[in-house]
């Protein structure tokens, strides 16, 4: 073959080949965030000063992607995200290689996202915008209104649709076929499978439905969201004859010289008898203050109310600064106090550190004091 036949070939190879320089690039980003520093608690069993990962966020590290189809239709995505103790060198999450967060699905600006695998609920995505604290250090407000039917921040088996931005209103569905079942229980046995006798009734073992509806406008946000699942974390099981039904709903507001929080949530636990074993409630309010020379105060208080128990019920009440060092460099200092009931055991818990608990009737309170390195 001559060089003119040969670069004939290659122009018409080029010609016939598809055009993909006008679709983007596939993207892929490593990314990470860092909190350690020092707790110094009490309670009930005596006091404790120790290093701490994740107090206020928890440590992370991660890998995301996203690449669009080439008619620009849909892009694919992707997110890996492993929680990890910057103390002791372990995976968080009850040491999941990908506890915090792994999943795949695809995105249309008119068809909005559907993504599927283990993800953050639509409850607790609803609850982190309405806590001033952003679900960190000791006066987050899963210490108080994540009660047993909260079941976790995330899901595991998880499919969910989330809405495009509708004038202001963003919604949120999904279903679980398996809200942290990890296997499969053939013979209805193990602790995942309790309550359950044979093979098919636990594939209904922690099942459920998910959802939200989220409103933005300027500096207003409202949120509410409402799940069903068959579990019973009350007792560490997942239980399909239980039904566990969730809600939490908040609102916020950016005045400028501070932002309002206000939160309240309600859930129970219901048995195959009819009878409730749960029924709890909680209500929240704090603020975020922007001072001078790159500092934010933060504060917060939050009830938990036993309906079944009143002697179970506590008061938290949280007070802290964070101190913006650079962009991507936050030192703090933060303080809460619970105040427990005669039988009451809330304790001021970090987002996902080694808190050492409360003994039920004695009060606690913890100080942090560390930084947060995001990268």
């Amino acid at each position: 073959m001559n060089h003119k036949k040969v670069l004939a070939v290659a122009i018409g190879a080029l010609i016939a080949a598809p055009a993909f320089a006008d679709n983007p690039a596939p993207t892929v980003t490593l990314y990470g965030l860092a909190d350690v520093g020092l707790r110094i608690g009490s309670s009930g069993d005596g006091s404790r000063t120790q290093v701490e990962s994740g107090q206020g966020f928890g440590s992370r590290i991660g890998v995301k992607g996203e690449q669009w189809f080439d008619d620009g239709s849909f892009k694919g995505l992707f997110q890996a995200e492993a929680g990890v103790n910057y103390s002791t060198g372990k995976n968080t999450q009850g040491g999941l290689p990908y506890g915090r967060q792994i999943y795949a699905g695809l995105s249309s600006s008119s068809m909005g996202t559907f993504t599927f695998g283990r993800q953050y609920t639509p409850a607790f995505i609803v609850m982190d915008s309405v806590d001033a604290f952003d679900t960190g250090f000791g006066g987050n407000l899963a210490n108080t209104l994540g009660f047993s039917s909260f079941n976790s921040s995330r899901a595991d088996n998880y499919a969910q649709w989330t809405s495009p931005n509708v004038s202001g209103f963003t919604f949120k569905g999904g279903y679980t076929s398996g809200f942290g079942v990890s296997g499969a229980c053939p013979n209805g046995t193990g602790q995942e499978c309790a309550g359950a006798s044979t093979a098919a009734q636990t594939q209904k073992a922690g099942t459920g439905f998910l959802g939200s509806i989220e409103y933005t406008w300027d500096k207003l946000y409202i949120g509410g969201a409402y799940q069903n699942l068959k579990a019973d974390p009350a007792s560490s099981t997942i239980n399909n004859n239980n039904s566990d039904k969730y809600f939490i709903g908040g609102v916020t507001y950016d005045f400028g010289v501070a932002k309002l929080f206000t939160s309240y949530a309600s859930g129970s636990v219901t048995n195959a008898a009819g009878l409730k074993i749960a029924d709890d409630n909680g209500w929240g309010i704090g603020a975020t203050v922007p001072l001078a020379g790159h500092n934010t105060l933060v504060t917060q208080y939050s009830h938990y109310g036993n309906k079944l128990d009143s002697t179970h019920n506590c008061n938290l009440y949280g007070l802290g600064d964070e101190y913006q060092a650079a962009k991507a460099l936050m030192l703090y200092a933060m303080a809460a106090y619970v105040h427990n009931s005669t039988a009451g055991a809330c304790y001021p818990a970090g987002a996902a550190s080694n808190d050492q608990g409360t003994v039920p009737g004695h009060n606690a309170q913890n100080l942090m004091l560390g930084m947060v390195y995001r990268f």
